[in-house]
């Protein structure tokens, strides 16, 4: 059985918005905070 596309989505936004608050708080490199959210969501949309 696999998981309904709504509920991966979501799921998948969830951990995406963890993801950002944890690389707001530790990655002090503002370059690289950004280069590693624009990759995730990036990967997030391909995933998609």
């Amino acid at each position: 059985m696999c998981l309904q596309w709504r509920r991966a989505l979501a799921a998948n936004t969830l951990t995406l918005a963890a993801f950002i608050v944890v690389e707001m708080l530790y990655q002090h490199d503002a370059q690289a905070r950004h280069y590693e959210i624009v990759f995730m969501v990036a990967a997030n949309e391909v995933g998609a």
